[in-house]
């Protein structure tokens, strides 16, 4: 009976009488209770992680599809010490005329910090002034535009247009205003006058409300045209950054990298993760903090698995101590009962496994739960990485492997005479 050099290390025997001693019912009816229960909370904690972990992720992906396809990938900022660089603005043919730069899709942006007004309404926001390309793209999104009779003075006798404005929905809703109404811009940047020194103002239409999906972004963020910008900044040909849109969006991190080497000490870039890079991180620290606070309903599951060995080595410690005299050797024991705590640790992560790979498949392909009108999708997004599944299952059989050893190791310190004699034999 004792092992020999070539013997396996995990034999058919030791198997085979593991699963004896489990299938036993002989006054074990709560012993095979805490065996279930214990396979029953490792299913659950790993699902319980595998389903929230996939739900975070799916809305960060979902976020990060929306900013990429609502902002500029890339930005491109001077920085100071360049020729023409005064107040955070450049002169546009400096910025456009670098050779890395030429060969790209750039929006020359004109952006400003304002004041907007509204009857009795007065909030913060960015004014950017952008060419023509720029507005169409922000076109594109209008969810309300206003009549064009609105757009223009009927009471001049050229019908004068009127400076448009294009603003974000959750701005509208503050502001209270729809496309058609009149917003003053303020431009705190002072200019002199003839009594002192005094702010800047500017009547603007709403031409146009858009949905980015970002609410952030429509609550901050209103453009209009270049020159319009140019008219409340009192500049001319001067930008404060370069806006680039790629036609794939997720190039845009590879381009960045390229840019920072080949505008170093010139401009600031940045891609459109680092323009976000506080919400990712901290979207990334939720779904580890997440992870951890589940995974301990595994680690009370693993505890279980420990009580439920404990039980075992007491109620088969006669058995014990016939084995240990027919020759098994105190390994052996210890590997006969530590592949019984593996097994009960195995199925219930085998079995998280595939009751949550049907859950986020559902939950991604099934309309159940309806997100409120607060949320930029009503739809709940799921994530199925494999990544996930990988992850959690090696934590899970770590943690059940560790809890499963330290019962099965005090089973294999039992002498042969020490086990009989107290059973009366």
């Amino acid at each position: 009976m004792r092992l020999s050099r070539t013997e396996p290390r995990v034999s058919a025997w030791i198997l085979w009488v593991g699963r004896r001693m489990m299938a036993s019912r002989k006054g074990l009816s709560f012993l095979g209770l805490s065996a279930w229960l214990s396979i029953l909370g490792t299913g659950v904690g790993v699902a319980s992680i595998i389903v929230v972990v996939s739900v975070m992720k799916g809305f960060q992906l979902e976020l990060e599809k929306r900013i990429m396809g609502s902002a500029a990938q890339v930005i491109v900022r001077p920085l100071p010490g360049t020729d023409t660089y005064r107040a955070g603005t450049v002169d546009l043919n400096e910025m456009i005329s670098a050779p890395v730069l030429r060969d790209l899709q750039t929006t020359p942006t004109l952006a400003l910090e304002v004041i907007l007004r509204s009857g009795g309404k007065t909030l913060g926001a960015v004014v950017k002034g952008v060419d023509a390309e720029g507005l169409r793209r922000v076109s594109q999104t209008l969810v309300e535009s206003a009549m064009p009779q609105m757009l223009v003075d009927r009471d001049s006798p050229n019908a004068n247009p009127y400076p448009r404005l294009f603003i974000g929905k959750e701005l509208a809703y503050d502001l209270s205003v729809i496309p058609g109404d009149f917003i003053t811009v303020v431009n705190p940047s002072v200019s002199e006058g003839p009594l002192g020194s005094i702010p800047r103002f500017r009547r603007f239409v709403v031409a146009g409300i858009y949905s980015s999906g970002v609410p952030d972004q429509e609550l901050a963020t209103a453009y209009t045209s270049l020159a319009e910008a140019e008219v409340i900044s009192k500049t001319r040909g001067r930008i404060t950054q370069l806006e680039i849109f790629l036609p794939k969006p997720e190039d845009a991190l590879t381009l960045a990298s390229k840019l920072k080497i080949n505008l170093k000490n010139i401009a600031e870039v940045q891609s459109w993760r680092d323009q976000n890079a506080a919400l990712f991180y901290s979207m990334k620290l939720e779904r580890m903090a997440m992870f951890v606070v589940l995974a301990f309903a595994v680690l009370i599951a693993a505890l279980n698995i420990v009580s439920t060995l404990s039980l075992l080595v007491q109620e088969k410690r006669r058995e014990i101590g016939i084995l240990r005299t027919l020759g098994s050797t105190e390994a052996k024991v210890t590997r006969l009962f530590f592949l019984q705590g593996a097994r009960l640790g195995g199925w219930g992560v085998l079995g998280g496994l595939l009751v949550s790979a049907g859950i986020v498949l559902v939950l991604r392909n099934v309309s159940i739960i309806a997100l409120p009108e607060i949320y930029f999708d009503r739809h709940l997004p799921v994530a199925v990485e494999f990544s996930t599944f990988f992850i959690t299952a090696a934590v899970s059989i770590t943690i059940v492997l560790i809890a499963a050893w330290f019962p099965a190791k005090r089973s294999g310190r039992f002498t042969p005479v020490e086990a009989l004699k107290r059973h009366g034999v």
